[in-house]
């Protein structure tokens, strides 16, 4: 009796264990703590205000073989683009150059990695991704 309570203790602990999301570290305003979050896919979140604009990232981690990563507008002094946002999945051979934010990625890769009510407004203004 003992052993098949272990066994189904075990069971349980596993099971339960498949199902546990990941945690999500603060990074709080830590630059440095997110890019790393990023270039490694860990869940994660920040936030960054510059110049009266403030941001909010999420790094949601691995799906598939890309990296899941939202950035959000939470206020900005150009109205339209408050609450804007992107989801996109980068592949890990560019993760460290989006996370830097490199010109070497370029701004039509980002197009076509990215979605989102931000891109639409991108593209609104003249951003087009490339056709593949």
């Amino acid at each position: 009796m003992k052993k098949i309570l272990l066994i189904a203790l075990v069971l349980a602990l596993f099971i339960a264990g498949c199902f546990h999301e990941p945690k999500v570290k603060d990074c709080g305003t830590d630059d440095a703590c997110f890019k790393e979050a990023m270039k490694t896919c860990t869940p994660a979140t920040a936030k960054k205000t510059d110049k009266g604009t403030s941001v909010e990232g999420l790094v949601k981690g691995w799906e598939g073989d890309k990296c899941a990563i939202n950035m959000k507008i939470l206020d900005a002094p150009i109205p339209i683009l408050k609450d804007k946002e992107m989801n996109c999945k980068v592949p890990k051979a560019d993760l460290e150059a989006f996370s830097s934010g490199s010109s070497d990625l370029g701004s039509q890769k980002a197009l076509e990695m990215c979605s989102g009510s931000l891109i639409d407004l991108m593209k609104s203004f003249g951003a087009a991704a490339q056709p593949k």
